[in-house]
């Protein structure tokens, strides 16, 4: 295990040297400015008149979530597209010539390399996207005199959502050395294809009958649930409603298997 966390240690290093962190933290503090300018124009004796009008703390709490609710998508489209790009070639530039060998020579196994890559990765994000969140989470909370907690699981459910990427881009990025296909496909999923399998009740009516439903219902369950954790499973969390855990467990469901096929298929490399 600590062979892991030497090699994530040093992707975390790479990352700063090549400006990797400096960028995605250039961009959060842009976030966090803006919020804190949006914020500033908000009329604090009406809002506190709002807030006395839902009369107790948990109506203030409420009022924190609500707002949460609405800045979480562009919150979310920035952490994860970021989020992507900024771990897409760390694979892909540990497999070049003479960079593999160093690594290979070194008392590391191939797994330990690997993982250490992958918890690289998820721990420049993890930095940026607390960063994030949290310091526009404590922007609103003083706004409104309210510490509401709970609202600190958006960057939970962020990683988890990144992380179900992360196992697409680092399995792509073994199979083929590319670090756009990678994040084209992440992309993909993100966008496209989760959003669309989350609302698949409605693309049952454009016909196709049993054979589509079969193949989207096993797209949906098979694939990273990255609309749904991001979207419902937060809002419960948040919010404190009834929360569906399905999409989570199979979301880290499909990262643990991913990953581990990423492993295999690196072990299986001929360097």
């Amino acid at each position: 295990m600590r062979n892991v966390w030497t090699v994530a240690e040093y992707t975390v290093r790479e990352a700063l040297a090549r400006k990797i962190f400096v960028a995605f933290f250039i961009v959060s503090s842009l976030g966090v400015a803006l919020t804190a300018l949006i914020v500033s124009f908000i009329d604090s004796a009406q809002l506190s008149a709002g807030v006395e009008a839902a009369g107790t703390a948990l109506g203030r709490e409420a009022i924190v979530a609500q707002i949460f609710f609405f800045l979480k998508t562009p919150l979310v489209a920035v952490a994860i597209l970021l989020s992507i790009f900024a771990v897409a070639n760390l694979v892909p530039l540990m497999m070049e010539r003479g960079t593999i060998e160093l690594f290979l020579s070194k008392p590391v196994t191939r797994a330990e390399a690997l993982t250490g890559r992958f918890i690289g990765g998820l721990l420049v994000v993890l930095a940026n996207v607390f960063y994030l969140v949290f310091f526009i989470w404590v922007i609103i909370s003083g706004k409104l005199g309210v510490w509401h907690l709970p609202a600190l699981y958006l960057v939970l459910t962020i990683l988890l959502a990144f992380a179900s990427l992360n196992a697409i881009i680092v399995l792509i990025g073994v199979w083929t050395r590319s670090s756009i296909l990678g994040m084209m496909t992440a992309y993909f999923v993100f966008l496209a294809l989760s959003p669309a399998l989350s609302y698949r009740e409605y693309l049952y009516e454009l016909g196709g009958g049993d054979a589509l439903k079969i193949i989207l219902d096993s797209l949906y369950y098979v694939l990273p649930k990255t609309s749904e954790v991001l979207g419902s499973t937060t809002d419960a969390l948040i919010g404190g409603g009834a929360l569906d855990w399905q999409p989570a467990l199979t979301t880290l469901a499909f990262t643990a298997v991913a990953f581990g096929a990423a492993l295999y298929s690196f072990w299986k490399k001929d360097f």
